[in-house]
């Protein structure tokens, strides 16, 4: 009886978390960490076991604390900022359990508005100047921005309108401003909407072989909507994790989709309509480049090649990374000293090439901007296979998903498309370091856990 109520428990505190998803990362991290220590302590007394857990994410981090104590570090030095991260996986154990339960549709409708929350934080966020994350200081203190508090960036402004914001008596254009949400930074945010885009589209492109016109029409208008706000997001990094995950899944479900009598005769017609779709896109995007300057800017910004980029900063990054690396190639440096050890080989360099000093000055080193150079320098050859192997390892539930009729259990569970989010994982930290962003992992860690639950409990119902 008391662990069954502990169980609910656990449930009723992490719906807590979870709503606070878009808002506020500490609310979230502390319900959701307390609603899975709860779970696991009535896991333990009842004797139940985890059947899927990533278990090779988990070793990653017991190697780096281990290398980090051969280093000498305190444990306060590792537990700072990266060493914390291994926790948030226990959102996938609290999340991968309770999809399995009878609370499955609670869970569902809460992760829904969610999105819901995401999308409508988003389209606030395109019109208004100031960063959602500081609402509350700019009611104490003003909307007065300086060097702590940076309002957020224009894209363009909407000048034929007679109005404008007032704030502080401080006048600020109606436009179209980079949104952030509530993340603070629109690379963090870029990441959660990319996952939630994908979701929909995936959804919207399954749709498109059933006679559902009413459903169809509304997951084209969110999906399409998804995509504009990832546009003025411009979070060139999660784009393209965005595009090879959705690619991925465009490709391997085609595949499936041409084993089936039923959707085999529709798919050419349908890839017709696609096609002309593209075409048509395509068109109005070169019309507007070609007919307005500032829509050429932000396009071209949007895809990495603005006239004025700081692009450059991260090869030399990776490259005073690699060096580092290769000074350290069996055990790295250790947790939280990236950042130390890249300043002291940028002092290397510039007395080796002396004009590179400013561009070094200028490039920002509190992480790689890139995952697996980033784990490389700070754990070695055997955190960068260790990385990999987390990827191979979970990468392998697309294939079981792709094995037991794919599309049907798309129909019955849409959220298990989120099978595919470590592929988003690995191509976006490519060029970001998004292990180490708490808000992306987080949501990730939740979407991921909520997929392979439904996956591990379909194929239960067909080996019964």
């Amino acid at each position: 009886m008391i662990l069954s109520k502990l169980e609910t428990i656990s449930f009723s505190v992490g719906i807590i978390g979870i709503i606070f998803l878009p808002f506020s990362l500490s609310i979230t991290q502390g319900f959701l960490y307390l609603a899975s220590l709860l779970l696991l302590i009535s896991l333990i007394f009842n004797k139940q076991k985890i059947h899927k857990f990533p278990i090779v994410f988990v070793v990653l981090y017991i190697w780096l604390y281990f290398i980090s104590f051969f280093h000498n570090l305190s444990f306060k030095e590792m537990i700072q900022t990266e060493g914390k991260d291994i926790f948030l996986v226990m959102y996938f154990f609290w999340s991968y359990y309770f999809i399995q339960s009878s609370y499955q549709k609670k869970l569902l409708y809460f992760i829904n508005l969610v999105f819901i929350l995401f999308l409508l934080i988003g389209f606030i966020s395109l019109f208004v100047p100031f960063r959602l994350s500081n609402l509350f200081y700019h009611l104490k203190y003003g909307f007065i921005f300086d060097g702590k508090i940076r309002a957020q960036h224009l894209i363009f402004s909407l000048d034929f309108l007679p109005i404008h914001w007032n704030l502080s008596q401080n006048t600020f254009p109606i436009g179209i401003y980079m949104p952030v949400g509530f993340s603070g930074t629109h690379l963090s945010f870029g990441a959660q909407i990319s996952m939630i885009t994908f979701y929909f589209l995936s959804l919207f492109y399954v749709e498109l072989f059933n006679s559902n016109y009413k459903k169809k029409f509304i997951l084209f208008i969110v999906s399409f909507y998804c995509l504009i706000l990832l546009f003025f997001i411009q979070a060139r990094s999660s784009i393209f994790g965005f595009s090879i995950t959705f690619l991925t899944f465009f490709i391997t479900m085609n595949n499936q989709l041409h084993k089936n009598v039923l959707y085999k005769k529709k798919i050419d017609n349908i890839y017709k309509s696609i096609l002309f779709f593209i075409i048509t896109i395509i068109l109005l995007i070169a019309i507007a480049i070609i007919q307005s300057e500032a829509f050429r800017e932000i396009f071209l910004q949007t895809i990495g090649l603005e006239k004025k980029h700081t692009d450059y900063q991260r090869i030399l990054l990776w490259y005073t990374a690699i060096r580092v690396f290769f000074k350290n190639p069996i055990f790295g440096v250790g947790l939280n000293q990236f950042q130390n050890h890249v300043f002291q080989e940028i002092l290397t360099i510039i007395q080796e090439k002396p004009l590179l000093w400013y561009p070094l000055y200028q490039t920002e080193i509190m992480h790689g901007h890139n995952d697996l150079i980033h784990f490389l320098v700070i754990g070695g050859i055997v955190a960068g296979i260790f990385y990999l192997m987390f990827f191979y390892t979970e990468l392998k539930n697309i294939e079981i998903f792709l094995k037991h009729d794919s599309i049907i259990q798309i129909k019955r569970n849409p959220p298990i498309v989120f099978l595919y989010l470590p592929i988003f994982l690995l191509f976006a930290g490519l060029l970001q370091c998004y292990l180490l962003d708490d808000y992306t992992m987080q949501l990730f860690w939740i979407l991921y856990g909520i997929s392979v639950g439904m996956l591990n409990q379909n194929i239960h119902k067909k080996e019964e």
